[in-house]
C-alpha cells in the first residue's frame, strides 16, 4: 500500500494470464517511469559466464588479436544513459578504475560462484496477470553454482540471488 492507501502489486502465477514482468531495466525522467517495446526486446536474453572463462580473459586480455567472448564483451554493466536508465547495472571489476566497462582494458564481470546466468526486469508495464498497479521496480539477478568436490549438497545447488531496486519516486 503507498501513502494514498492505493494497493501496488507485481505477481505471476506461471504466466497463466498474462505479464506483469517486463525485460531490461527501467527508464526514468522528471518521475515518469517507463520502459518501451525496444528495451523489453533487446534485453530478452540472459548472460551465462563461468569464473574460467574470466579467469582466460583476465591472463589473455593483452594478448594481440584477443577476442573476448560474447558474455564478456556485452556485460551489461551500463544502461543507456541516452534512454535515461541507470548508469550502472550488472556488477565488474574495474581493473583500470576509470568507472567505464571496458574488458579490453582488462574489466571483467563480477559473478558469485563458478557459473553464473545475470538477467535483469521490471513491473513497470501494465500487469495482465495480476492487474495491480506497478512498483517501479527493477529487479537484477544472478543465479548461480558451484562445483564442489567437498560437498555434494552445494554441487547440486543453484543459489538465487536478487537485487531490487525501486525507481519510484514512492
Amino acid at each position: 500500500m503507498n501513502e494514498n492507501d492505493e494497493l501496488k502489486l507485481a505477481g505471476e502465477l506461471y504466466n497463466l494470464v498474462g505479464h506483469d514482468y517486463w525485460n531490461g531495466p527501467v527508464s526514468v525522467e522528471n518521475g515518469i517511469i517507463s520502459c518501451s517495446e525496444t528495451t523489453a526486446n533487446q534485453w530478452n536474453k540472459v548472460w551465462k559466464i563461468s569464473a574460467e572463462e574470466i579467469a582466460w580473459h583476465t591472463q589473455h586480455y593483452l594478448d594481440w588479436g584477443y577476442i573476448p567472448i560474447e558474455n564478456i564483451a556485452a556485460w551489461p554493466a551500463h544502461g543507456d544513459i541516452n534512454l535515461n536508465q541507470s548508469a550502472n547495472l550488472a556488477p565488474f571489476v574495474d581493473v583500470d578504475n576509470d568507472q567505464k566497462y571496458n574488458p579490453m582494458n582488462g574489466d571483467y564481470p563480477l559473478i558469485k560462484g563458478d557459473q553464473c546466468i545475470y538477467f535483469i526486469f521490471n513491473d513497470v508495464k501494465h500487469h495482465s496477470e495480476s492487474n495491480g498497479d506497478s512498483l517501479g521496480l527493477e529487479i537484477h539477478g544472478m543465479a548461480f553454482a558451484f562445483n564442489s568436490t567437498e560437498s555434494e549438497a552445494i554441487n547440486n545447488t543453484i543459489f538465487v540471488n536478487y537485487k531490487i531496486y525501486n525507481r519510484s519516486n514512492i
